[in-house]
């Protein structure tokens, strides 16, 4: 099933055994890629797609400017990540970011719970307008 211009959770459009199936699927595929899903807040617009895959040694930034490019922003904005309701650093490599989400979230190659790294973006004013 293919969505488009949604801003619905990721989570809440598909089961939790869809989401551990298409998560094992992709890592077995592209093992050395880091399955993630973005969700964004209303303020920010809506992207073409939410899920991603993303190279494990690129940083956080690098995926930021590949996402920012699909919204209409002000230049006065400022796009936040977070990961968890954590900021994420922009230097922050993809894979080290990746394995402290598997880390904290408690997900093992078992596949009790879905692998995709869940990343929400969010926009603010940074000059005040």
């Amino acid at each position: 099933m293919t969505l488009f211009n949604t801003n619905k959770k990721y989570k809440d459009l598909f089961s939790k055994e869809e989401r551990i199936a298409e998560s094992n699927r992709i890592i077995a595929k592209y093992p050395d890629y880091i399955p993630v899903i973005i969700d964004c807040s209303d303020k920010i617009g809506k992207l073409r797609k939410q899920k991603f895959l993303v190279p494990s040694e690129v940083s956080a930034s690098h995926l930021l400017h590949s996402v920012r490019k699909q919204f209409e922003t002000k230049k006065s904005d400022a796009i936040f990540m977070f990961c968890d309701n954590m900021l994420i650093c922009p230097t922050t490599m993809m894979k080290v970011l990746y394995t402290d989400y598997k880390i904290r979230n408690k997900i093992t190659e078992s596949g009790e719970t879905d692998k995709f790294l869940y990343i929400e973006m969010n926009v603010e004013s940074v000059f005040g307008n």
